[in-house]
């Protein structure tokens, strides 16, 4: 339970110190979507790691040979669309905004990818 916990702040705090940094144009307001945004990655996190996960590793294989690993990139920028849009139907009047192109979900990614998986190595 303390784990869960721990790993929700984590999130929490990740994605809000990515927001201070305003380099992913990322714009967050109010706590209680941290929060949601925080239990929505965790939900997804799981179900990426024990459902998904091999199904990707399959068909991502031969791309990332052929891409050089820019592949490996996207996938994890529509993962990030996909808990931020998720994230902003549970607090729809005061969501996680941010500017709807794609490069600044691409560098929302880039910044959070190596976070992550240094946050999923400690807990």
């Amino acid at each position: 339970m303390i784990k869960i916990i721990f790993s929700i702040v984590l999130n929490c705090l990740i994605l809000y110190g990515i927001s201070k940094i305003n380099f992913a144009s990322i714009e967050i307001n109010s706590n209680t979507t941290l929060i949601i945004y925080g239990i929505v990655r965790l939900i997804g996190d799981f179900l990426l790691d024990h459902i998904l996960n091999p199904i990707i590793k399959i068909v991502n294989l031969p791309l990332k040979y052929l891409t050089l690993g820019f592949s490996s990139l996207l996938i994890s920028t529509i993962y990030t669309i996909a808990i931020i849009s998720i994230t902003n139907i549970f607090s729809p009047n005061e969501g996680i905004l941010i500017t709807n192109d794609f490069i600044s979900y691409l560098k929302l990614a880039i910044l959070i990818s190596p976070i992550q998986y240094i946050k999923n190595l400690i807990v």
